[in-house]
C-alpha cells in the first residue's frame, strides 16, 4: 500500500509490542517466571523494569468498568475492561528500560529460554514465537535439555547461565541488551534574541559565529550535530552545509525545537546546547556524557543559584518525549519543569561559570573582555 503523504512525516520509534527492550521468558512455570524476573530486576537496579503477565483469576463475570486500584505505598494497579491496543500499552510503558514478558501468555521481540524438561510440552506449543532467542538458563544440573536443543538448534552458541547465577544474566542483559541510545547534538538557534538585539547564534566569541563553533565542538567529540531553527532560518544554515531540523511545534519556546528533533530521530538521545553559552567547551560536555543516566529522562547540569536543572545544557533521553508532550497537553511548555517533575538527574559542573548564558550586548562585551577573545 503506498504511503499516505497527506499527513506530516514522523519517524516511528523502534519498538516491539510493548517497548524498545522487551524480553519474553519461556520454558518454565508462571511462578518461576515471576521469581526469575524478581531476581533480575533487583540485580539491575536502578534500571526500571516491568513484568507483563496474565491474570489467572476467573473472569466469567467480568466488571463492565475499568478498575484503578492504589495501595498504601502509592503503587497503582490498572485493569481495563476489554482489549488494550498497542498504542495505549506503549504509552503506559514508555518510561521503562526493560520490559519482561511471561512467555506462557504473551510474545515479545526477544526471548530467554529456561531449561525445564517438565515444561517441554508448553515450550513446544509456543515454539513459533522463539524467533530471536538471546540467552538460555540451564537446568539444575547446568545442562541444556533435549527439547531446547531440538527447538533451538543454535542453543550451544548462545550465552548460557546457571539458574543459581541469575545475577550474571542480569549483568549480561544490562551490558548487551540495554545499551544506551546513541547521542545526537542539537544546537538551539531558533530564539528571537530580543534582549540581545541581534541573532545570538551569529555572535563571534571564538573567531567564528557561535553556531559554527558549537557545530565543530560536537564534531570533535564524534557527535553528529544538528541545527534547531525556525523554518525561515533553514536555508541560511543549509547554505553552510549543516544538518537542520526546523521547528514543527511553534510558539512554545525551546521545547518545540527539542520535540521536533525527537520526532525526526526518536531512538536517539539529544545533547542539547543553547547557542548563548559561549563558555561551553569539550571538557564540560564530557562531564555531562560521563555522568549520563539513561535510567532518567535526562541528565542536566544544576543551576548555580537554586540548583534547578538546566534544560538547555542537557542530554534528553528518548523516554523524555512522552513526558514533554504530556506537559504541553496540560498547558506547561517550560522544559525545566519537565525535568523537575519527572526527576531528571542533575550534576554539578566542575567550572559552573562555563554555563553562564549571555543575553545582552553588555554581557557579550564583558565576556569578550574577561576571556581575552575580543
Amino acid at each position: 500500500m503506498p504511503m499516505d503523504n497527506r499527513h506530516g512525516k514522523i519517524s516511528p520509534r523502534q519498538s516491539g509490542r510493548y517497548g524498545r527492550h522487551e524480553l519474553a521468558l519461556y520454558g518454565t512455570t508462571c511462578d518461576d517466571v515471576q521469581a526469575i524476573v524478581r531476581t533480575l530486576a533487583a540485580a539491575m537496579l536502578p534500571i526500571r523494569s516491568v513484568l507483563i503477565d496474565a491474570d489467572h483469576s476467573d473472569k466469567s463475570e467480568a466488571d463492565p468498568f475499568d478498575r484503578w486500584q492504589s495501595d498504601c505505598a502509592g503503587g497503582v494497579a490498572f485493569t481495563q475492561h476489554g482489549a488494550l491496543d498497542r498504542l495505549p500499552t506503549q504509552s503506559a510503558l514508555f518510561g521503562y528500560d526493560c520490559i519482561f514478558v511471561n512467555g506462557n501468555h504473551h510474545a515479545a521481540q526477544q526471548q530467554i529460554v529456561i531449561c525445564r524438561e517438565e515444561k517441554s510440552n508448553s515450550l513446544r506449543k509456543r515454539s513459533a514465537e522463539l524467533k530471536d532467542v538471546i540467552a538460555i538458563v540451564l537446568n539444575a544440573e547446568g545442562e541444556l535439555t533435549d527439547t531446547v536443543r531440538e527447538l533451538i538448534p543454535h542453543s550451544d552458541s548462545l550465552p548460557q547461565f546457571h539458574p543459581t547465577a541469575l545475577h550474571e544474566l542480569a549483568s549480561w542483559i544490562h551490558q548487551n541488551v540495554l545499551t544506551p541510545p546513541p547521542i545526537h547534538g542539537l544546537i538551539l538557534t531558533g530564539g528571537k534574541s530580543s534582549r540581545m538585539g541581534r541573532d545570538k547564534a551569529l555572535l563571534t566569541y571564538h573567531q567564528e559565529p557561535q553556531f559554527l563553533h558549537l557545530n565543530g565542538l560536537l564534531k570533535s567529540l564524534n557527535i553528529r550535530p544538528f541545527i534547531s531553527c525556525r523554518p525561515e532560518q533553514a536555508s541560511f544554515f543549509e547554505d553552510h552545509g549543516l544538518d537542520v531540523i526546523t521547528d514543527r511545534i511553534y510558539d512554545i519556546g525551546p521545547s518545540g525545537g527539542i520535540l521536533s528533533a525527537m520526532m525526526q530521530h526518536p531512538d536517539h538521545a539529544w545533547l542539547v546546547l543553547a547557542c548563548d553559552v559561549p563558555g561551553m567547551d569539550a571538557e564540560t560536555i564530557n562531564e555531562l556524557i560521563q555522568q549520563r543516566s539513561q535510567e532518567s529522562i535526562a541528565t542536566a547540569f544544576a543551576g548555580a543559584l537554586q540548583g534547578f536543572p538546566e534544560p538547555l545544557i542537557a542530554i534528553w533521553e528518548p523516554k523524555s518525549m512522552l513526558p514533554m508532550l504530556q506537559s504541553i497537553g496540560l498547558g506547561y511548555s517550560c522544559p525545566r519543569k519537565v525535568l523537575i517533575q519527572f526527576g531528571a538527574k542533575t550534576i554539578r559542573a566542575k567550572q559552573p561559570e562555563k554555563l553562564d548564558n549571555i543575553n545582552t550586548p553588555d554581557e557579550a562585551a564583558d565576556y569578550l573582555e574577561e576571556s581575552g577573545n575580543n
